[in-house]
C-alpha cells in the first residue's frame, strides 16, 4: 500500500522554522489531556483511536480493521538533552504470524511509535525510527520500510509473546538515529502512534500509553 509510505512525507513536510521551546515542550500524554494535542492522519481507510480507562488511568486504544491512521504530535523535541523516550503499550489481539514485515505486502503493525527527525533544510530531507510490536521475527530485529530507506524499523514486541499484557520500553533515540542511520541528530520534529492492518487485510486491538522525552540514564 504505497500511500502509507505517505505518513513520512507528510511528517517531513512540516515547516522547517519551528522553534524549540526551553525547555522542550512535553509530548502531550493521554493521561492528562486525552488526544488533545494530537492530530489523526488517514492513509487507507480509518483505525479507530479513543480514550479508555486502563486501572484508573487514560489510555488511547486503537481499533484497527483493513485501515492505516495514525496519530502524530508536531513539535520541536530536543534530543540532545532528552533522547530517551519511553512509553508502553500493549496489544488485545491481530497477530498474524505468516506476514512478511520485508514486504510491502507485509508491511502492517499491530502498534508502532514513529520518531521523525529533518537531516536538512527541505522536506524530503528527513529520517523517522520505527519501532513496532511485529506479527513475527525475532525481538530486537531490524530493517528499512519496504516503501522508503528513509524509515527504519525495530521490532520490540513480535507476535503472541506478551499478547494482552502492558510492555513497557525506553530507547536511546538519538543513538538509534545514529546506529541505524549513521546522523548525529539533535532534534525530531514530530511523534506518532500507529495501528495498521491494511496491507495484510487483518484487524488488530491495541492500547498506548503517556509518551515521554527524558533525559538520558
Amino acid at each position: 500500500m504505497g500511500r502509507r509510505a505517505l505518513i513520512l512525507g507528510v511528517l517531513m513536510a512540516l515547516p522547517a522554522g519551528a522553534v524549540m521551546a526551553e525547555p522542550p515542550s512535553p509530548i502531550p500524554r493521554f493521561s492528562v489531556t486525552g488526544l488533545q494535542g494530537w492530530t489523526e492522519k488517514t492513509f487507507e481507510g480509518n483505525t479507530d483511536y479513543r480514550t479508555a480507562d486502563a486501572a484508573g488511568t487514560t489510555i488511547v486504544s486503537a481499533d484497527c480493521a483493513d485501515s492505516a491512521s495514525g496519530l502524530y504530535f508536531e513539535q520541536t523535541l530536543d534530543l540532545a538533552a532528552t533522547p530517551r523516550l519511553q512509553w508502553r503499550w500493549r496489544v488485545r489481539d491481530g497477530v498474524q504470524p505468516a506476514i512478511d514485515h520485508r514486504r510491502k505486502s507485509g508491511d502492517d503493525a499491530l502498534a508502532r511509535v514513529y520518531v521523525v527527525a529533518r537531516t536538512g533544510p527541505f522536506p524530503w530531507q528527513a529520517r523517522a525510527m520505527n519501532y513496532v510490536w511485529a506479527h513475527n521475527d525475532s525481538a530486537g530485529a531490524d530493517w528499512p520500510s519496504p516503501y522508503t530507506s528513509k524509515n527504519h524499523q525495530v521490532a520490540l514486541n513480535v507476535g503472541a509473546d506478551g499478547l494482552g499484557e502492558w510492555q513497557a520500553h525506553s530507547r536511546d533515540v538519538q543513538a538509534d538515529f545514529q546506529r541505524y542511520f549513521g546522523i548525529q541528530v539533535d532534534e525530531a520534529v514530530a511523534i506518532a502512534v500507529m495501528s495498521d492492518c491494511d496491507d495484510a487485510d487483518g484487524q488488530a486491538r491495541a492500547d498506548y500509553g503517556d509518551l515521554q522525552l527524558l533525559p538520558a540514564d
